[in-house]
């Protein structure tokens, strides 16, 4: 037997999936508005062209699972040609979900070719109708089962769960008995005609299992046999048609109480009561009604009351609820996130986020791509491709490094100040423990002026950068882990790296403004604060700290600034005694605490850094004296991402990450040093 790979079927619109349902005679057409209400689709499975798996499938579509336009519509079309405008032959509205089925509206437009479908539908020789629309689900293997909202599925088929709906189409002919237009009383067919119809879908089922890839041709006899058929059936079995006029009245009435109800509902709802009795004199429909009411709602919100604190919220908008939920996802699966998305994307790829935002911008083909066709496009910005992609990666990148700077080990903010620059410019900064002392004044007496001395420290800030590269290879891999071990670990070494730039100062022990070291033992014009004899951290050596810090002065008068210190910054090496000191209930390096009296040192913090070595200080508190200064440019101290363009050897998206960082010791009174040994 020759197999030939099946084909694409004519009349499909690429990239939209379409089901075809078999209707019966309308009862709720309407001539006033040309309308009637159609079941658009049913539960029942129905054999679709899967553009994914390039094939006729069975499936399943679960009617709470539509996804509605906003404005509640969506074009009605002649047989799902979107060619042109003129195949446009209306709209369907009024789109609702009820007992395992989607119901519309059918609103036929005023031209020529749209009137005449009308009429061919109020006379029954059209009852048939096909939906439009993307799908998103789960594909159930042959033999395997699938529970899903206490319903089980057997394979294989598709079970769409969400599906969003494009277009109603008017077909000649349909394929789901279980959707219909809409009727009051709704027709049956006897017994033996449904066993007839079972026994010819069984029939055509069973072949085509054993004859697994036929040809297009095959499946076209096979459909044709079944329609033929169907359609002798419904012929032979269709009953006798009895009006009840009485029923028919009583309908109407009960229509005319349902409006007048409605419609007076919605203007005392929205304070427009003076509007019911001329909206009931006129018969206008509730839908004319909404339309109306909503325009005067909009005349006063145009109006606002003078005077009045306007403040206007904006909700967030589809893409941007979009972007947020795949942004989730990818953390979460990238171990960024421990938190697990409620918005269904937990488990979304690289290339199924691609394929979406491919098939939101627009393209209608994509489920025909391959996956480089989809991230080319994706990757690319403007008219002929999408932004979101990139926006999604940009998003997902920032909070990574903003994760893994959080992670990083910044003890400087603790005997350190933040600062900040609006600028790259060297700037000066005063040291505040030089401010002049109150001085006495008698009554009626001036009161002096003090002025605070012109030495300054210079800072200025300097511009840290790195390019980062997401690679084609690591989306088509779906690698994730480069969030957490490219985007995370950059933002880790930034928040490290501020660390290091911190204890760099003290390290460097370079000049200040007055010419002298940060550190020194002894000078004319201010006290020391550098041991004079190195030694390991013990109570005894830093006790002399404490000494030399609480006898800082300022000033020609020699005021005592009162400094005591509150951190002992230590490396590896006195990581364990420092520890140890600051921690114990007491002393017991000390000869006069040999008697069990209580810790003098247990008033320190000890904080142990890999950035420095066998030297170590002390530091006071930021907020009673300065010590040095960390700035930022305009107080951001987390680094800045944004996207580049690649360079022409690269495939994927680039980003370039960096902060602008500066460092300077403002006052040498809160910090003390020894070299250690």
């Amino acid at each position: 037997m020759t197999i030939v790979k099946r084909q694409a079927p004519a009349g499909i619109p690429q990239g939209i999936t379409v089901r075809a349902d078999v209707s019966y005679k309308p009862s709720t057409l309407r001539e006033s508005d040309r309308s009637v209400e159609f079941v658009l689709t049913t539960e029942a499975p129905a054999q679709v062209w899967s553009w994914e798996r390039w094939d006729i499938i069975d499936e399943v579509l679960v009617a709470k699972g539509v996804v509605i336009p906003k404005n509640n519509q969506v074009p009605l079309q002649d047989s799902h040609n979107r060619g042109s405008v003129k195949n446009t032959l209306g709209s369907v509205r009024e789109i609702k979900v009820e007992e395992g089925q989607v119901a519309g509206r059918l609103y036929f437009a005023k031209d020529a070719l749209s009137q005449e479908t009308f009429e061919k539908v109020k006379d029954g020789h059209l009852d048939s109708g096909s939906v439009g629309y993307t799908a998103t689900g789960t594909w159930i293997e042959k033999g395997k089962e699938f529970e899903y909202e206490g319903k089980t599925y057997k394979g294989p088929m598709q079970l769409t769960t969400q599906w969003d709906l494009h277009e109603y189409s008017v077909v000649a002919v349909g394929a789901d008995a279980d959707a219909k237009v809409r009727e009051a009383t709704t027709d049956t067919v006897n017994s033996t005609a449904k066993a007839t119809e079972e026994d010819i879908d069984g029939s055509i089922e069973s072949e085509v299992t054993e004859k697994g890839n036929i040809s297009q041709t095959a499946v076209d006899n096979n459909n044709n046999i079944k329609e033929n058929v169907m359609l002798t059936i419904k012929k032979d079995s269709q009953p006798e048609l009895v009006i009840d006029t009485k029923a028919v009245e009583k309908a109407a009435i009960q229509a005319e109480k349902t409006r007048a109800s409605a419609i007076t509902a919605l203007c005392t709802k929205h304070n427009l009561s003076d509007m019911v009795a001329d909206f009931i004199e006129k018969d206008a429909t509730i839908e004319e009604t909404q339309t109306a009411v909503l325009e005067k709602i909009a005349e006063r919100q145009a109006k606002p009351v003078a005077g009045a604190n306007v403040n206007v919220e904006i909700g967030a908008t589809d893409t941007e609820k979009f972007r947020s939920a795949a942004t989730e996802g990818l953390l979460y699966r990238a171990g960024i996130s421990t938190e697990a998305p409620t918005n269904g994307m937990a488990n979304a790829s690289f290339k199924s986020i691609a394929r979406e935002c491919v098939r939101r911008s627009g393209v209608a083909n994509v489920y025909g791509m391959s996956d480089t066709e989809v991230f080319t496009i994706a990757l690319r910005g403007g008219m002929m491709g999408t932004s979101d992609f990139s926006h999604i990666l940009d998003s997902s990148a920032n909070m990574a490094i903003s994760k893994g700077f959080a992670s990083a080990q910044q003890s400087w903010k603790l005997w350190a100040n933040k600062g900040s620059l609006n600028n790259l410019e060297s700037a000066k900064r005063v040291n505040l423990d030089d401010a002049p002392l109150l001085l006495e004044v008698d009554e009626g007496e001036e009161i002096k002026q003090g002025v605070i001395g012109d030495r300054g420290e210079a800072i200025q800030l300097s511009t840290l950068a790195r390019k980062l590269v997401i690679t084609r290879r690591a989306l088509l891999a779906d690698d994730l882990n480069l969030f957490n071990r490219l985007f995370a670990k950059f933002g880790a070494r930034a928040g490290n790296m501020i660390d290091a730039v911190a204890y760099g100062i003290l390290t460097a022990n370079g000049n200040m403004s007055d010419g002298g070291a940060l550190f020194q033992t002894s000078a004319t014009n201010r006290g020391g604060n550098l041991a004079s004899v190195a030694a390991v951290v013990t109570g005894s050596s830093v006790d002399k700290g404490y000494q030399a810090m609480m006898a800082q002065t300022v000033g020609t008068d020699g005021m005592k600034l009162g400094i005591i210190p509150r951190y002992l910054l230590v490396g590896p090496k006195n990581r364990v005694g420092a520890h140890i000191l600051t921690t114990s209930m007491q002393d017991t390096t000390l000869t006069s605490n040999a008697n069990g009296a209580s810790n003098a040192f247990s008033d320190l913090v000890a904080i142990a850094t890999p950035h420095l070595g066998k030297d170590w200080y002390m530091a006071a508190s930021p907020m009673a004296n300065d010590t040095v200064e960390v700035a930022f440019l305009d107080g951001k101290e987390t680094p800045t991402i944004y996207q580049t363009a690649n360079e022409g050897d690269i495939l994927g998206q680039s980003f370039v990450a960096y902060f602008d960082i500066g460092a300077s010791a403002i006052g040498f009174q809160g910090l003390f040093k020894n070299a250690g040994v």
